[in-house]
Formats: structure tokens, C-alpha cells, sequence
């Protein structure tokens, strides 16, 4: 019986919106810096493979493919995009919370039931976003591994199930990608809800193995499927 949620951050909780706008402009401003003339056209379908392609991080992939395939200025971009990581949190204003979705998660904590999140995003980070939208007091973390483990990582969805003190399969994952959130969990014998948002919203199944359990597009949909599974109130 499902009795905890584990949350990815980026995409259900995060919307992601103005980091994406952000990290496309310093990937096109990097990769025209370093002489690569890409139009719009050429940017979406590097995306679009990208996701295809199931690629374990888009960005490095996008840079990939849009410089041609050529090692040392893919490194020089790449390096370049991910310096300003800080920058871009900065400049959004931090986390960009979903509509409703603060909602949903102190709806889920009233009724008893624990809450841990799944996520490759830094854990100082994630505690600052969560607390300034008051939402920290609502989710168990677990002790902090050093290097950090990262999805697609079973471990990473062990380690916070454990942090809750239930087995994993009386755990429902949400998150918005097939292979970092949907495959690990269904390998661990969690339920699974594929939120299909930003950029991942059209990735699909490689095989009907990696189906989800559920999936929803917003948040109403999401509360619904939650309210049906006996995880929070109607």
C-alpha cells in the first residue's frame, strides 16, 4: 500500500521556465563564441534529438551535436554553459514554483504522509528554494553522501526512501523524465507518475517496460491521481 511520495524538484516542483530561456542563451552565446553559427532550426532539432536520444544530460548532447561533433569546442561550450549555473539561479530568482503545486505538497503533509525529494540538484540549493516558499518543513532529506549520488542512480531513490522509513515499493515517484525517474523507480518495484512537462514532456517508452504507472500534465491532474492513491485528501 503507497503510504510516502518522493518528488523530482526540477520540472513537477520547479517549472523550469525562464532556466531553460537562460541556459539556451548562454548555449547559443557560447557556441557563436566559439564560431558555431546554429539557427533556430538547427537549436530545436539538436533538442529534439537530444531527448530522443534519451541522453543522460540534453545540454551536453545539444552542445554535441550543434558543434558538430568536434570534442574540444563541445568542452570549451559546455564548460563555459555550466560556469554560469549560479548566474542563471540568480537571475530567475530561484526555484520558479508551479501554480498550485505548494498547495498540494501541504495538503499531501497534513494528511500524514512523508514526503522526500529525488532530485540532482544541489542539496544547499533546493533547502534555500524550498525554505523561501516555506516549504521545507514538508519533505525528510536524507544524510548527504559525498561525491553525491545522481539519478538515474537507484540508490538516490533507496537512500530517500530509506530516509522516510518505508519500503520502496509503498513509495509513488513524480517526475517529469522516463529515464532518470520513471526507469529507476519501476526497477525498485515504486509506482511511478510521469509529470509531462518542459523540455522531456515528449520523450517516450523505449520499450513497454519503461511505461509509467500514471501520468498527468498539471497540477489538478496530479492531486486528482494523489487523492485516488490515498495520498491526500480530496
Amino acid at each position: 500500500m503507497l503510504s510516502a511520495v518522493l518528488w523530482d524538484m526540477g520540472g513537477p516542483i520547479d517549472r523550469e521556465v525562464e532556466y531553460e530561456r537562460l541556459i539556451d542563451e548562454d548555449m547559443r552565446r557560447a557556441l557563436g563564441e566559439a564560431g558555431v553559427v546554429c539557427s533556430d532550426a538547427d537549436f530545436d532539432a539538436a533538442e529534439r534529438w537530444a531527448v530522443a536520444s534519451f541522453a543522460p544530460n540534453a545540454y551536453r548532447a545539444m552542445v554535441w551535436k550543434l558543434s558538430e561533433f568536434r570534442t574540444d569546442v563541445a568542452l570549451r561550450v559546455y564548460e563555459e554553459v555550466a560556469a554560469n549555473s549560479e548566474r542563471r539561479h540568480v537571475a530567475r530568482g530561484g526555484m520558479e514554483l508551479r501554480g498550485g503545486i505548494d498547495e498540494l505538497i501541504r495538503a499531501v503533509h497534513r494528511s500524514g504522509i512523508p514526503q522526500g525529494l529525488v532530485t540532482n540538484n544541489d542539496p544547499e540549493r533546493v533547502l534555500g528554494d524550498l525554505a523561501r516558499h516555506g516549504l521545507d518543513h514538508c519533505f525528510v532529506f536524507p544524510p548527504r553522501r559525498d561525491p553525491p549520488l545522481r539519478k538515474p542512480n537507484p540508490e538516490v531513490f533507496l537512500n530517500a526512501a530509506a530516509a522516510l522509513d518505508v519500503a520502496p515499493e509503498d513509495c509513488l515517484v513524480v517526475g517529469d523524465r522516463i529515464d532518470r525517474d520513471m526507469v529507476p523507480a519501476r526497477q525498485l518495484g515504486m509506482t511511478t507518475a510521469l509529470f509531462r512537462t518542459g523540455r522531456h514532456a515528449g520523450q517516450r517508452p523505449r520499450t513497454w517496460e519503461e511505461v509509467p504507472d500514471h501520468e498527468v500534465s498539471d497540477v489538478a491532474e496530479l492531486a486528482a491521481l494523489l487523492a485516488r492513491l490515498g495520498l491526500a485528501d480530496a
